[in-house]
Order: C-alpha cells, then sequence, then structure tokens
C-alpha cells in the first residue's frame, strides 16, 4: 500500500479504534462502516485501506474473503451475474467486466458505478471488483479512487502462501 494509506485490519484487537480514527478523519466514510469491525469481519472483509491525505474523497480499498471450495479461474464468470444483481440491489449498474491478471492469478474484473447515500456528496462513484479463485477461497477486492493508484495496489497484491490448516 503507498505510505499515505490508513490500513486497517478488522479481525485485530484495535481495529474499533482504528476505524474510529479513520472515520473521524474522513465523516464521509461512516455510512460505510457499519456497526464497526465486528460488522465488516462478519461479512468477510479482512482488510481496508483509505488514502488518508486525499480530502473529503479519498480512494479506498477493501478486501473480503469467502469460502470457495474447489473454485478456480475457469468459475470466475459464474460469479458476474451474482455481482451485477447485488449492485442492482443497491442502485448500481455494472459498466463492463475484463480479465486481467494479479500474482500470475486470473482474475475477474468488474467496474460499477454506484451512488452511496452521504458519500461523495451523492455523486456516483466509479468502482472496481477484481474476483480471484485460489486456496479454496474467493478474493473480492474492492477499490475505489483513482486508476494510478488501483494499478500500483494490484501490481503489488500478493497472496500468502496457503497454510497447512487450509490444506488438510
Amino acid at each position: 500500500m503507498p505510505a499515505s494509506w490508513y490500513q486497517v485490519d478488522p479481525s485485530s484487537a484495535k481495529a474499533a479504534e482504528d476505524i474510529q480514527r479513520l472515520v473521524t478523519a474522513n465523516p464521509g466514510l461512516k455510512p460505510i462502516f457499519g456497526s464497526g469491525a465486528v460488522d465488516l469481519a462478519s461479512t468477510g472483509i479482512v482488510f481496508i485501506a483509505v488514502e488518508t491525505g486525499a480530502g473529503a474523497e479519498p480512494p479506498a480499498i477493501d478486501i473480503a474473503v469467502k469460502p470457495a471450495v474447489g473454485a478456480t479461474a475457469s468459475d470466475l464468470p459464474l460469479f458476474e451475474s451474482a455481482v451485477a444483481a447485488v449492485y442492482k440491489q443497491i442502485g448500481g449498474v455494472v459498466s463492463g467486466t475484463d480479465s486481467t491478471t494479479m500474482d500470475g492469478q486470473t482474475v475477474l474484473q468488474i467496474k460499477a458505478e454506484l451512488g452511496l447515500p452521504g458519500i461523495r456528496s451523492g455523486r456516483r462513484v466509479s468502482e472496481t471488483q477484481d474476483l480471484l479463485a485460489a486456496n479454496d477461497s474467493l478474493y473480492v477486492i474492492t477499490f475505489v479512487g483513482d486508476k494510478t493508484d488501483e494499478t500500483t495496489i494490484e501490481s503489488t497484491f500478493k497472496l500468502l502462501p496457503e497454510s497447512p490448516s487450509q490444506s488438510d
């Protein structure tokens, strides 16, 4: 992550404090964080980072991990319609999809536009979701912000090796 980005691990002991610090510095993010760290962790979010010096509309990234036993890159198109349905449910629309790579893995990249009440002055937000299947999991990397930041962050993304407990 770029040095100016504030990172939060929703499962850490200091997650509630980190989230409160982030919301205090960026009040427009308050609607995103729901009930705080417990709420985020329950949705599978394992990582959040926000550009702290970007003013009222900071670029942000979050990573969610969902169980997907046996899922491979060839399964990624199966998730596309489900993602489009979720965007539609929240007032968004998928504007395009593409196949790319991150850390040597095939990724389904979904571009979407959505409006988030109370965030970004009610304007529509461009969002990118990268879906990656590995280690019996579906990784959903969501990015809002400048394309340059997105490209930089994507180029540094690394999957951690599968732990022994995952491979048993």
